[in-house]
């Protein structure tokens, strides 16, 4: 049989947009990065961010539905001293304030070093908090 974890355990990081403190989700499930419309709104009125049309595919929730997207924008961002940039979704259908995905984790070289609970970034290694229970439960599929 084959093994699949659930997926009900996460990654997060705190940083910050701007001025604004905020926990980043790390989303290997997530193809793009996205970004609550409440923080997005919170940021552009600090920073005049100006959000294009999102012209890409439809965006599927983790439940199956499609996300509505209000548009695509450049954020930046700081976690701890270092300052990224990335290219994000701005959607209303998220229960997290952002959610950094793979394009981000790619762009950057990340690499996750769940025994260690770090996000490593060429010439940064980030702490993480692990929220869920050490031992996530496996179904069979």
């Amino acid at each position: 049989p084959t093994l699949s974890l659930t997926s009900y355990a996460n990654y997060r990081v705190h940083g910050r947009i701007h001025p604004i403190v905020t926990e980043f989700t790390i989303d290997t499930g997530a193809a793009v990065s996205l970004v609550r419309q409440d923080v997005w709104s919170r940021a552009a009125k600090d920073d005049g961010l100006q959000l294009v049309p999102w012209l890409g595919q439809t965006l599927v929730g983790v439940n199956g539905s499609p996300l509505q997207t209000h548009g695509q924008g450049l954020l930046q961002f700081t976690l701890q001293d270092k300052t990224f940039e990335a290219s994000v979704i701005v959607t209303n259908d998220l229960k997290v304030e952002v959610i950094l995905g793979v394009d981000f984790l790619r762009k950057y070289s990340c690499v996750i070093d769940c025994g260690c609970k770090t996000l490593c970034i060429p010439f940064k290694h980030i702490s993480m908090q692990f929220l869920g229970s050490t031992a996530p439960p496996v179904r069979e599929v």
